[in-house]
């Protein structure tokens, strides 16, 4: 993925696997207007986008937030579609009218359900047909150096980085790194 914004961090957070960091809009008002662009290196065909709307730290934290109510997707600059989001907390996965075949899309919040003065969106995730796809981003030095600075000093620093095995007869080996 490339994001085609200067502030990586803060957008790397829909992509990352954890409900519980979003991306937060952060511009005055709403949010009605902004928007996401994701590069891809290779085009995929897109059926569907997945996505945790609000803050999901927590029931109070999400309805503290505003949420969007409809997305637009628009595809490789192509015209765009527009899709609606529930406001609830979890995964939704929002069905394209059609499919649609690109690498650049740009996601935009055409609405929101306001409750404060920032947007929040939890994570993001791109499906073909074949289901999600793994976003893997530039930074991935960054980000590990990160995770090893939150579990420092807390009880699962001495599991970080290794690998477990376990073998049971009737599954086979399963194999976990932490």
């Amino acid at each position: 993925v490339e994001w085609l914004r200067r502030d990586k961090a803060r957008y790397r957070r829909l992509v990352d696997g954890r409900p519980g960091f979003s991306w937060t809009e952060g511009t005055p008002g709403p949010g009605v207007g902004e928007s996401v662009t994701i590069a891809l290196r290779a085009a995929i065909a897109l059926v569907a986008v997945e996505v945790w709307n609000g803050n999901q730290r927590s029931p109070e934290a999400f309805a503290a937030g505003a949420r969007a109510s409809r997305l637009g997707v628009s595809v490789d600059r192509r015209s765009r579609v527009s899709v609606a989001v529930a406001d609830v907390m979890g995964a939704q996965r929002l069905r394209l009218p059609q499919v649609s075949v690109g690498k650049l899309f740009v996601f935009s919040l055409l609405e929101v359900t306001p409750a404060s003065p920032d947007l929040d969106l939890a994570e993001l995730r791109l499906w073909d047909a074949m289901g999600p796809l793994a976003l893997r981003t530039p930074d991935p030095g960054d980000r590990r150096a990160a995770l090893v600075g939150e579990v420092q000093g807390s009880g699962i620093a001495g599991l970080f980085d290794r690998r477990f095995e376990q073998v049971c007869p009737s599954l086979g080996a399963r194999r976990l790194k932490m």
